[in-house]
C-alpha cells in the first residue's frame, strides 16, 4: 500500500522542475539583428544607436547582410571598445553571424569598429517576468452558504443507523423476557388447583371418620 506513496514525492518535483524549465525557456528569446551598410538592425538607424530590448537568458546573433563589419561591446560612452571582458566578434563579412547569450540585467552598447559613428547599437536586457500567485476565493457578501455535514439518522432507540420498527425476538435460545410471567402465572394456577384438590379430601376423609365415631 505504501509503494505508490513513494513515488508521488519524486514524480511530483520531476513535473515542477519540468514546468520551471519550461516556462524559463518559453520566457528567453531568440533574437536576431541584421549588419548592413553602415547600420544596426535596419537602414533607417544609420548614423545613430538601434536600441533593441530582450529578457534575460535571450540569444542575440547578428547576421551580416552586407559588407564587412564587427559587433563589438563599447561602455556606456562609447569611449573605451571593448571594456574589460566585453565581447568582440572580430572581422565579420557578408553571411557570417556572431551570437551572444545575455543572462544579467542590464544595458550593453556595442559598435562596428569599422564604421564607429554610422554603426551603433544597444541592447537592453530585462529581468524574466515572476509568476503572479492566483489569490486565495474568499467568501464575501452575497456568496452562498455552504451547506452542513449530513447528520447521521437515529433509529428508535436513538443509535445511528439503526432503523425503526419493531424490536426482533430472537427464534432460538433460552426463555425471552416476554413468557416469564405468563409461565409463572401457570404455575401458580395447576399448584393451586392441586392445593384445592387435596383440601376437599383431606375434608371428606375427616367427615368420614366422624360419622364413625358417631356410630
Amino acid at each position: 500500500m505504501r509503494r505508490p506513496a513513494l513515488f508521488v514525492a519524486p514524480l511530483a518535483a520531476l513535473v515542477l522542475a519540468v514546468l520551471s524549465s519550461s516556462a524559463e525557456t518559453s520566457s528567453a528569446q531568440s533574437t536576431n539583428i541584421d549588419v548592413g551598410n553602415f547600420y544596426f538592425c535596419a537602414a533607417s538607424f544609420e548614423s545613430s544607436v538601434c536600441d533593441t530590448t530582450v529578457t534575460a537568458g535571450s540569444t542575440v546573433t547578428w547576421q551580416v547582410s552586407a559588407g564587412s563589419h564587427t559587433v563589438t561591446q563599447c561602455d556606456a560612452s562609447f569611449t573605451t571598445c571593448p571594456p574589460s571582458g566585453g565581447f568582440d566578434s572580430g572581422l565579420l563579412n557578408s553571411g557570417g553571424t556572431y551570437s551572444q547569450t545575455f543572462s544579467t540585467p542590464g544595458t550593453i552598447s556595442y559598435w562596428c569598429a569599422f564604421h564607429p559613428d554610422q554603426m551603433r547599437g544597444r541592447l537592453v536586457v530585462q529581468a524574466q517576468p515572476t509568476a503572479t500567485p492566483t489569490p486565495t476565493p474568499t467568501a464575501g457578501p452575497g456568496s452562498p452558504t455552504p451547506s452542513p455535514p449530513p447528520v447521521p439518522t437515529t433509529g428508535s432507540a436513538g443509535i445511528p443507523g439503526a432503523t425503526s420498527g419493531p424490536v426482533q425476538v430472537p427464534n432460538s435460545g433460552g426463555s425471552t423476557g416476554g413468557s416469564f410471567p405468563w409461565v409463572a402465572v401457570a404455575m401458580g394456577m395447576t399448584l393451586l388447583t392441586l392445593g384445592g384438590a387435596a383440601g376437599a379430601g383431606a375434608l371428606a376423609t375427616a367427615r368420614i371418620r366422624a360419622g364413625g365415631r358417631e356410630n
